[in-house]
Formats: C-alpha cells, structure tokens, sequence
C-alpha cells in the first residue's frame, strides 16, 4: 500500500507533533488531534491506523467508538509507562497493538510494515465476504440499498410464476443482469436463457432470429425456458404482433423484455402494441445508481474484485477521496459507467491503490470545488476544507428539500431518495436538522 494514512490522538500537543513528524519520516501521511475532533476525523477520512493515547481515563470509550466508526481501523495504543493490565485491556478491546512512548524509529518501521499488512489483510477480507453476501442468492445483483432490496423481493415473487416481465430503467442500470437472475430464481433455470439485443439486428433479421424455423430461432431453442428480449419498444410493430399472437396462444417459452422508458409511455407514443403491453404484466422498474448511492462503495469493490480476478492482479484498494468523488458522481450511465470508471482507474493504479487522478475526468472534474488561492504546503488543507464546504453545502440544501417535499415524513423521504431509513437519519442529526420542524410548516 502506498503511503499509508495515520490518525495520532493524545492530550499532549508536543506528543502528537513528535509523533506525527517520525511517522511523515516513515513515509506515512497524519493527522494529529486531541480525542474532541477524533472521531469525526476518523468517520469522515477513515485513516488506516490510529495510534491512541492509553493512559486518557476515556480511551476505552474512544477506541470503541473509533472501531464503530471504522471497523477497519487498525489501533495501536500508546502507553507512558509500561502496564501489563492497561495494554490487557486494550488488546481485549480490539487494538492491534500496544507501544511504550516515545516510539524508536526502528520500532516505527517494523511497525509500518506490519500496519500495512494487516490493513491490506483487512480489506481483502471484507472485500471477499460483501463478494460472496453479493453473490449468494441473487448471482450478482450487489447491493443493500432499500431500492435494491424491493428489487430483489420484486423479482424473487415474479420468479415464482409464469408470468411475462418487462424491466423498465435508464441505460446502464442492469436490466438484462435482473433478467438473468429472474430466469436462474424461477423453475425453468435448467432450461435455455437466450437473449436478443434488439438494436443489433434489421427487421427481417430479427424475426428470422426470433421465429426462424427448425432449430433456428430463439422460440424454438428456448423450450422451457426464457426468452429475454432488449429494447422491446424497438421492435417492429409487425413483429411485436407475431409475439403477442405466440403468446395467446400459449407455449413453453417465457417472454421477458425491457425498455428504457415507461411502459404506458411506450404505449402512448405507438411504440409498444397495447396487445404486447397487457401480456407484459409483470412490471419491474430498477433503479438508477442516484437513487442508491449508499450501494457505491460495495458496487465498486465488487467490480475491482471481478476485475482482479479475470486479470490475476494483486489486491488494489480505493483511496477515501477516491471514493469521495464516485459517491457524488450523477452517474448517468449508471451502474455500466462506473464499470467502466472502475475498470479504467484499476489499469492506471500503481502501488495497489486507486487515486483520485486514476479516475476519468468527467468524475474528478464533476467533484473539483472553487478552492480559495492556496499557497505553500497548505495548499493540499485548503482544497480539502473547499471541498468539505460544497459537499456539507449540498448535503444541507437536498435533505431540507426533500423533508419540505414529504412534510417532515423521513420514510417517505428515505424512499425518495433511495437511502435506507438509517442512513437518512444520520445525515440528518449530522446536521442537527430536526424532521418535526417541516411537518408543522404549510404546504407550499
């Protein structure tokens, strides 16, 4: 890992600068606070190790809070005086170690390198269990997000019948992925999955693909299972009555389709046979990637590890800002875009950690705030605290409008934003607003 990011927390100002400047030695980039700012530090920037001052009456107290913030926070604690029951106790508590100060540099070296391991040990763990939770059950649909738990719960009861399905939803946000996991829930995933992308083909090519005779023909190979078709809304209309007219009639095969817009509109603009529409009676709309940011982070990680994978690469790990930017990101592509940002930010990576600059420019551009002029070594503190500002800002100026859209209603509001009730209510108390105060105001 290449510099690692440490957090020193001790009452003693003259300590911590001490410690911060032999640790910068080492190569590792820290900050250095008393335990009043700590934890809001550790919860916004997430440093790889902190190093906590034991002989504080509250350091029990802190570490469990700092570990609670950050389940993967590697803690060394640092004693005065050597205590085989206070270094006990916080070994019991969760911390990676326990150091007499002041620190040698030889000691601060090995400890480096053992830091660095364990957090590397750390995340390669959590990154193989969200993995395998992504994968269990639902063959990839990652993500657990109050959107996409409806979705899942969505398909898995549409999957139980035999009901035709169309999936609705932007470009990019999965739609023939939920196809896929809709067919492997249901009873006929031993039986043919075929899928035709509709744009790929002339009319006549099309139908040939569909109904060709024979072997030919997705109709004719799908027996007993699933024929998915893209992009329905574009199929000829003289086609889309030959499918509406196989499906009276009933068969073997499953139709499950999608468009990008809804299907009553769809309908309205001619570009979907009433007829077609009404045997489509499964209805399933997936999310856009806005509406479940909370699902970023775990999307990202499940997309570095297939690539990794398919690769042979080693572990690589996403920076805080990294990550930073892909969660304020509009990600009009959706879940395709971040693939791809993904994919390009794991080749341009070096020393096992994806940066800010490896990302493309239409993400870091997006994020990049006015920063006031900045001049010396406290240029890099200043783009931060701008950056922090516009991101405080923004959270602030959406959560009371979307509190005065739902009159104060927090699970309505949760809802519409795609976040879980949990994750809504954090935010809100982060910024002590109070949801009691929207219900009393008149609607607008």
């Amino acid at each position: 890992m290449e510099h690692p990011t440490a957090l020193v927390v001790d009452r003693d100002p003259a300590v911590r600068d001490a410690l911060r400047a032999a640790l910068e030695s080492q190569g590792m980039m820290s900050q250095a606070m008393s335990s009043v700012d700590a934890l809001e530090h550790v919860r916004a920037h997430k440093p790889d190790v902190l190093f906590l001052e034991l002989d504080e009456p509250t350091a029990g107290e802190t570490l469990a809070g700092m570990t609670g913030a950050h389940p993967g926070l590697v803690v060394v604690g640092l004693l005065g005086a050597e205590s085989t029951d206070a270094a006990a106790r916080a070994l019991d508590a969760g911390a990676f170690d326990v150091l007499i100060k002041p620190l040698s540099p030889t000691a601060l070296a090995t400890l480096r390198t053992r830091v660095v391991a364990q957090r590397d040990l750390v995340a390669e763990r959590d990154g193989f269990r969200d993995e395998l939770r992504a994968r269990a059950g639902y063959q990839g649909l990652v993500g657990r997000s109050a959107a996409m738990e409806a979705l899942r719960e969505r398909i898995e009861r549409l999957a139980s019948t035999d009901a035709n399905v169309v999936f609705t939803g932007e470009a990019g946000v999965g739609k023939t992925l939920a196809a896929r996991v809709l067919h492997g829930m249901s009873g006929r995933s031993e039986s043919p999955f075929i899928a035709i992308d509709t744009p790929s083909f002339s009319a006549e090519g099309l139908e040939n693909e569909l109904f060709g005779s024979g072997d030919v023909g997705a109709f004719n190979g799908a027996r007993g299972g699933t024929v998915y078709i893209s992009a329905i809304d574009r199929v000829p209309g003289a086609i889309q009555d030959k499918l509406s007219d196989l499906l009276g009639r009933g068969g073997a095969v499953r139709l499950v389709a999608s468009t990008s817009m809804p299907v009553a509109e769809a309908e309205e603009q001619g570009r979907l046979r009433p007829g077609l529409a009404e045997q489509l009676a499964g209805r399933v709309e997936v999310p856009p990637l806005r509406q479940r940011v909370e699902d970023i982070p775990l999307l990202t990680r499940h997309f570095i590890q297939s690539i990794r994978e398919l690769n042979a690469l080693p572990p690589i790990h996403l920076t805080p800002e990294s990550l930073t930017m892909l969660e304020h990101h509009r990600w009009p592509g959706n879940a395709r875009e971040l693939r791809n940002a993904v994919e390009q930010a794991v080749i341009l990576a070096s020393g096992g950690m994806i940066h800010p600059r490896d990302l493309p420019d239409a993400i870091r551009s997006a994020e990049a705030p006015a920063a006031p002029a900045a001049s010396g070594s406290d240029s890099s503190e200043i783009f931060k605290d701008a950056k922090r500002a516009v991101v405080e800002a923004f959270e602030k100026k959406y959560l009371t409008g979307l509190l005065e859209r739902n009159r104060g209603n927090v699970t309505a509001a949760a809802q519409q934003a795609g976040m879980l009730r949990s994750a809504l209510q954090r935010l809100l108390r982060k910024y002590s607003i109070r949801s009691a105060e929207f219900r009393r105001r008149p609607e607008a």
